[in-house]
C-alpha cells in the first residue's frame, strides 16, 4: 500500500471485522509503501493455519506470511 491513509484505512477496517492489524512502512526501490500485517503467532505455521479465515474475514485474494 503506497499511501498511509490507505492503510489507516485498511487497519481500521480490519479491526471492525475482529483482525488486529498493525502498520510498518518499508522502502523498496527509493519508493516508501506501508504494509498492514497482523502480528501475534509464535510460529510460521500458526500464522499460516490461521492466513484461510484472515482472508476470508477481510475479503483478501491471497495473504502471505512473513517472519518479520
Amino acid at each position: 500500500m503506497p499511501r498511509k491513509a490507505d492503510a489507516e484505512r485498511f487497519m481500521a477496517d480490519a479491526g471492525s471485522r475482529g483482525v488486529t492489524a498493525a502498520l510498518y512502512q518499508v522502502t523498496v526501490n527509493g519508493r516508501n509503501y506501508w504494509r498492514v500485517h497482523v502480528p501475534g503467532f509464535t510460529t510460521a505455521a500458526e500464522a499460516k493455519a490461521k492466513s484461510t479465515l484472515i482472508k476470508e474475514q477481510l475479503g483478501l485474494k491471497d495473504v502471505w506470511v512473513a517472519k518479520r
